[in-house]
């Protein structure tokens, strides 16, 4: 006993299944990169700007960015922070304890003592100093809050292109 099967516009059929993984990939990367820039702006407004980190020259805020990763099987968004900008961004996210190399420097100085003198630069020679800084993370909690908005995000997105596909 044999069963034979035979399928008609299976040119077509695979064309449709082409297209469709091209849709699905083109709205990955659109959906991807939409939730990486929407938490680079949730890290900089909600934990850089007081709520974990108190921002004060901004340069950590300017260093938080975002790229759209793919290949053939996967679509990412990468958030990171740019260590050449700001390489203190590592020990706020997961502490640090150690010591550290400060470059020579110049510095203000407006007190001697305690005692207020006319301002005045010297110079500070290199040196190095013991720090510990505690664990302030902005980025694995930022995550954490706004990555079940965007699960929803892709789920939202494949249900709307499975949609439009039948049509």
């Amino acid at each position: 006993m044999s069963i034979t099967v035979t399928v008609s516009g299976g040119k077509e059929i695979a064309a449709r299944f082409m297209r469709i993984r091209d849709q699905v990939r083109v709205r990955m990367v659109a959906v991807m990169d939409t939730f990486g820039t929407g938490l680079v702006g949730y890290i900089r407004q909600n934990k850089l700007s007081g709520q974990v980190l108190n921002q004060r020259t901004g340069h950590l805020s300017r260093a938080v960015n975002n790229r759209t990763e793919t290949t053939d099987t996967r679509v990412a968004s990468v958030v990171g922070v740019n260590l050449r900008e700001a390489a203190y961004g590592r020990a706020h996210e997961y502490g640090f304890n150690g010591t550290v190399t400060v470059n020579a420097h110049t510095r203000m100085m407006t007190m001697v003592f305690g005692k207020k003198v006319a301002p005045h630069e010297v110079m500070v020679r290199e040196h190095t100093m013991k720090m510990n800084v505690r664990e302030r993370s902005y980025m694995r909690t930022s995550l954490r809050e706004e990555g079940p908005a965007g699960v929803q995000s892709v789920r939202e997105a494949l249900i709307g292109l499975l949609r439009e596909s039948r049509a």
